[in-house]
């Protein structure tokens, strides 16, 4: 019972940050309603997905982009679809909406409510509040600066909150994070080697975090976190696609974060000055596309499935697109 409980929680959480993420790529507009068909990254159309192109870019049959959304339009979208409505208010202004945009909102405003009441002392978590998770509480930080910058009801303190307990989750002044409270022996500060192979996934996700929060300045921190995560990328991908939900304590690394470090990591590409940015975003893309499955998707745990992976991996190369 309590491992399906811990499951339930993993599989919202993933939910919740595949839907962080097509808000930030602009899958809405400004104005509260949705992208025109040829603008958006994933889109539907006559029954068919396609993926959007910049000006004058012609997509060819075999990138890897149309054959996840080929896969996608066999799968079951309405998965994704159903629970986008809950992100779609914070496009939105309050003060210029219809009845449907103001229902959106509400929603926003209900989700916000709800994560202050789990709050526990700047940090979240899926299992208990005994063990709050910096995995968890980074997503969650980039939700809330994002939803204050909109207009949303969001406290100062909870945001100075979030940032502190990540820099108290920071190991030995650098880009290095621990998992989470009463988890600290999986990154020993004394072993650097071990301490950065299971912060690989985390330490882009929480420099972003941080750097949206204005708690840091330039972007050494955030080339910090790029350099761990490529660093114990390769251990990490050692992880997926053996048997359902399979961790290696060589690398203390979980199959199913593969897809979600490497998206973080493609956001904070994008964050670089324009000269860092291709190099990144060109060693990024190569390791992600050989990855494809034959159908077209992309899979990391078996447990959880395609359909978060394969979304994380088109919202990584999405963004790479645009570092390029």
């Amino acid at each position: 019972m309590v491992y399906m409980k811990r499951m339930k929680s993993i599989f919202i959480f993933i939910a919740f940050f595949i839907l962080l993420g097509l808000f930030t790529l602009g899958i809405f507009t400004a104005a509260g309603g949705l992208r025109p068909v040829e603008d958006r990254v994933i889109s539907n159309q006559t029954g068919s997905s396609a993926v959007s192109q910049p000006a004058g870019d012609v997509l060819v049959e075999d990138q890897p982009e149309n054959m996840s959304i080929q896969w996608f339009n066999s799968s079951k979208p309405e998965v994704l679809q159903g629970v986008a409505l809950v992100i779609h208010g914070l496009n939105l202004h309050p003060d210029r909406m219809g009845s449907a945009k103001r229902k959106g909102a509400r929603r926003i405003e209900a989700l916000l409510e709800k994560l202050r009441e789990i709050e526990h002392d700047g940090g979240w978590t899926y299992t208990g509040p005994t063990r709050l998770h910096t995995f968890n509480t980074a997503p969650i930080l980039l939700l809330l600066v994002k939803a204050k910058a909109q207009g949303f009801e969001v406290a100062n303190e909870t945001i100075f909150r979030a940032a502190a307990f990540l820099e108290r989750n920071r190991v030995g002044g650098k880009s290095v994070f621990h998992y989470g409270t009463r988890m600290e022996h999986m990154t020993p500060e004394k072993k650097d080697d071990v301490a950065r192979a299971s912060s690989c996934f985390r330490s882009p996700l929480c420099e972003l975090a941080l750097h949206a929060a204005g708690k840091a300045k330039g972007d050494e921190r955030l080339r910090e976190s790029l350099q761990v995560f490529f660093d114990g990328l390769g251990g990490a991908r050692s992880t997926v696609k053996i048997f359902e939900s399979y961790v290696d304590p060589t690398v203390m690394q979980d199959s199913y974060r593969y897809f979600f470090g490497v998206w973080y990591a493609a956001r904070v590409i994008s964050m670089l000055p324009e000269k860092s940015r291709a190099k990144y975003a060109g060693r990024l893309s190569d390791t992600i596309r050989p990855l494809q499955e034959l159908d077209g998707s992309f899979a990391d745990s078996l447990m959880v499935g395609k359909t978060s992976s394969t979304a994380l991996a088109l919202l990584a190369l999405a963004e790479l697109r645009s570092s390029k």
